[in-house]
């Protein structure tokens, strides 16, 4: 069975429907904090690369990923704004965002991920006060794209894990 057809078979299709309320106010401060990672003097990162010479291994091929905290910094104290994986793992590719509040909540996750060159599955999350309040689940394929509803926590690691390795960090 193909990817699609299984997704079909695991995911119920829903109608769009209308986004509850804080999801605008999320994405604007998405857009202000993407749009300041690389240019604010008060944003700091911290890179990890795992497998960075990309080399292969037996049962498992090739494997790389890159891990980078987004954090603040002031009078002794620090947070995270900003947690961004991009893997790739044989032919399975992820990419994950979270987006944190200034008392260290997830906010907002984006969870992509793709089997082959021609589908990718997109699922969105939204948080308030540390709990998931609504989300959103999306095929995206050359004829277009399909919603469907999310059954679950797809995502290999949660917004928490990114919290625990920045803490370990810093």
């Amino acid at each position: 069975m193909t990817v699609p057809l299984l997704a079909m078979a695991l995911a119920v299709v829903i109608q769009a429907s209308p986004e509850p309320s804080g999801v605008l106010a999320i994405r604007e401060r998405y857009n202000e904090v993407k749009a300041d990672l690389y240019t604010s003097p008060d944003i700091y990162r911290t890179e990890i690369h795992v497998n960075p010479d990309d080399t292969s291994y037996p049962a498992l091929g090739h494997f790389q990923e890159s891990i980078i905290l987004y954090w603040w910094s002031r009078a002794g104290e620090s947070g995270l704004v900003m947690a961004v994986c991009n893997g790739g793992y044989a032919a399975h590719n992820e990419y994950t965002e979270v987006l944190y509040g200034d008392d260290g909540t997830p906010q907002f996750m984006l969870f992509s991920y793709s089997n082959d060159p021609e589908t990718t599955f997109e699922e969105r999350r939204w948080f308030r006060d540390g709990a998931e309040f609504h989300a959103t689940g999306k095929m995206l394929f050359p004829e277009g794209e399909e919603s469907y509803e999310l059954l679950g926590f797809n995502a290999p690691r949660d917004p928490e894990y990114f919290l625990e390795l920045f803490e370990l960090l810093h």
